[in-house]
């Protein structure tokens, strides 16, 4: 007798660590012809010949969807059939875009995802092009509160989408970038989000909840950046499911983690200033070279920013660069940090009760975030370099 069975990935069962003993021998195998049977749109996949049981091909199936994003054109859900002793012989993907229209968007997701992996390329370090994909997602990209894009290529395209499209887009990054990267699920908190290993440890990155919903634009969040197991607990994570162990807790308490403004790679160099100012409301601007581990000082300078309450934003930066040059925003102006550490006054607002809340260079324009009150009237611009 043969079964049918339908289900979709959001009801994939657990499956223990047995069911899949026999199929680790020739996975790599099997998942090459899988995957090469969804390139070809194939509307049944004979796969008799690996005898892989109905209690483990759901877990392994989707497993291939989580580890190759480009294949965001398959549909979440599975049909297979299967024998009385319960060996799947078909399974039956179901697509969402077929034929041409599946080649052009493969095209263009492929496009996007390089643009961005060049972007991150700028700087030399994992950790550097780690940043970099972090902060370029927060900028550019917002979580969709409506739940319906899930996936990468309608990320990249509409420039929103939940948890899934941004941990599928984000591994698809760093797999252009070389950085080994897992997709990670936790169904108890019905949430995903990175591994990435760096130096050959293990480490979380959730670049979902570091671009909040409530966040604002041209900010990025890195509470939950190169984070141990340990810190994802204490952050409110739980039930995951992967064997890998992110156990080096050396970046767990790492200048980044209070920074809520991106964080500009200057020479290689991560740049940041300090959360708190002294005195006179400066505050020293650091430079950490992620190789090494050093970090010097490279300057003052007077950055402060309120939140819309008027109360003093700890965790502003405002520190960005145009590849050639450090900038920093103070109010309503933006100035140039020589490499003698002085500041040279570039722009003002002709409007001095229009603050300069945070800026970001893309493709060689510079995007300000300015207005009388961060929450309420704060809008985006663009300036252009004399």
């Amino acid at each position: 007798m043969i079964l049918c069975l339908m289900l979709m990935m959001t009801s994939v069962p657990s499956v223990s660590y047995a069911a899949f003993e026999e199929f680790r021998e020739y996975k790599a195998e099997f998942e090459e012809y899988v995957i090469e049977q969804l390139m070809d749109e194939a509307k049944a996949i004979d796969i008799s010949s690996h005898r892989i049981s109905a209690d483990a091909i759901s877990q392994i199936y989707f497993d291939i969807l989580y580890k190759h994003p480009q294949l965001f054109y398959v549909d979440r859900r599975l049909e297979y059939t299967h024998t009385n002793d319960k060996r799947v012989i078909i399974i039956e993907p179901a697509y969402l875009y077929t034929g041409q229209e599946r080649r052009i968007m493969a095209e263009q997701y492929e496009m996007l995802i390089k643009d961005i992996a060049e972007y991150a390329s700028a700087a030399s370090t994992v950790i550097g092009q780690l940043m970099l994909v972090n902060d370029y997602f927060c900028v550019n990209f917002e979580f969709d509160t409506d739940d319906n894009i899930h996936d990468p290529y309608a990320l990249l395209m509409e420039k929103k989408g939940v948890c899934e499209a941004y941990a599928l887009a984000f591994g698809a990054v760093l797999n252009v970038l070389g950085i080994p990267n897992e997709y990670v699920l936790s169904k108890t908190m019905n949430h995903a989000w990175n591994m990435v290993q760096v130096d050959g440890e293990w480490y979380h990155i959730d670049v979902t909840w570091n671009d909040p919903v409530d966040d604002m634009p041209l900010r990025a969040r890195h509470d939950n950046f190169l984070c141990s197991d340990e810190v994802m607990k204490e952050n409110g994570y739980y039930g995951w499911e992967t064997d890998i162990v992110a156990g080096n807790t050396q970046y767990d308490d790492a200048f980044w983690v209070d920074i809520k403004t991106p964080i500009p790679v200057f020479r290689d160099h991560l740049i940041y200033a300090d959360t708190k100012p002294d005195k006179e409301g400066n505050r020293i601007i650091h430079a950490w070279n992620p190789a090494t581990g050093e970090t010097k000082d490279i300057g003052f300078s007077n950055i402060y920013g309120f939140d819309g309450n008027g109360k003093y934003n700890e965790g502003y930066s405002a520190i960005f660069t145009n590849g050639e040059n450090l900038y920093y925003v103070s109010a309503e102006s933006i100035f140039l940090l020589g490499e003698d550490g002085t500041s040279t006054l570039m722009y003002s607002n002709s409007d001095t009760s229009q603050m300069i809340w945070s800026a970001w260079v893309q493709n060689g324009d510079l995007l300000v975030l300015t207005g009388k009150d961060l929450k309420k009237d704060s809008k985006v611009k663009t300036l252009f370099w004399e």
